[in-house]
């Protein structure tokens, strides 16, 4: 059964999900699981039958990946982290009854609703376009994953109108099931995107 004190961010990439939660946990003592930081592990658990999007995925290059169409990626991201899903929950388990903050962006509004986690105990950060760019720009790995792409412009043009399209579609099924969103836009500071979201929970 989920425990009461559990929090939950979400959102989608480049948003300030690792920020905010290192900051809560800062002011807090609860300690952070960062759901991203196991995607390795959780392919290699990946099982054909239960896992088939993972699966496949986990054996995709980046080539691949990133030179479908931005629509088509939206919708196989999606399924992949619905597929995930029990995965996550598995390794918060470890964490018995003690407070935690989870992290992620495949902590998807439509999946924490369906634990039953009501308004008070989750937030989702989605940032602008512009914010996204600009972050992105300043991270090493595009860089290091566009090496293997054949023409590295138009996989990297996909892969960020991907993560627009994942921003859109979060926010709207979390606004769809009444979850504080907070857009996080070019010259947001840390410092009050934090206070902006602990003003949502109740911890």
């Amino acid at each position: 059964m989920l425990q009461a004190n559990r929090i939950f961010i979400g959102g989608s990439p480049c948003a300030g999900k690792s920020t905010v939660s290192g900051l809560l946990s800062r002011d807090t003592g609860w300690k952070v699981h960062h759901c991203d930081d196991t995607i390795q592990d959780h392919l290699k658990r990946a099982h054909p039958q239960r896992h088939p999007v993972m699966f496949a995925m986990a054996r995709m290059s980046w080539e691949e990946m990133f030179m479908q169409d931005p629509l088509f990626q939206v919708q196989q991201e999606f399924l992949y982290y619905e597929e995930e899903f029990s995965l996550f929950l598995e390794d918060l388990k470890i964490y018995g009854m003690a407070p935690l903050i989870a992290e992620g962006t495949g902590l998807l509004p439509k999946l924490v609703a369906h634990l039953g986690v009501p308004p008070i105990r989750a937030a989702f950060l989605v940032p602008t376009p512009r914010f996204q760019l600009r972050h992105y720009a300043k991270r090493p790995y595009p860089e290091i994953l566009l090496r293997e792409c054949k023409d590295p412009r138009t996989a990297y043009k996909r892969w960020m109108k991907r993560d627009m399209l994942f921003a859109d579609r979060v926010e709207k099924e979390a606004r769809e099931e009444g979850y504080p969103v907070i857009r996080v836009g070019i010259g947001q500071k840390a410092h009050l995107l934090y206070e902006a979201v602990r003003s949502h929970l109740d911890i």
